[in-house]
């Protein structure tokens, strides 16, 4: 049986990095869960790494129907981070 891979399945994460960033630890734990989900999307984007779908960046309503949350709580968060 052969398993056939397609896109990036693997990034390298410090998890130290994320639990010992006193900046990100300030954060609320809805705007610490924000940026993991944009991390995520960002591991998706062309180019990689940015937070794009279909090549253009996302703005905050874009962000607010991803995530599932309002426009103004999307835009706090983003604001918080």
């Amino acid at each position: 049986m052969s398993l056939a891979l397609t896109g990036r399945v693997y990034s390298k994460f410090f998890w130290s990095d994320w639990e010992n960033d006193p900046a990100l630890r300030l954060c609320s734990l809805a705007a610490q869960g924000l940026w993991m989900r944009l991390l995520c999307v960002a591991s998706k984007g062309d180019p990689y790494g940015f937070v794009v779908v279909n090549g253009r960046a996302l703005e905050a309503s874009d962000i607010a129907r991803l995530v599932g949350v309002s426009e103004s709580e999307a835009a706090d968060l983003i604001d918080e981070l």
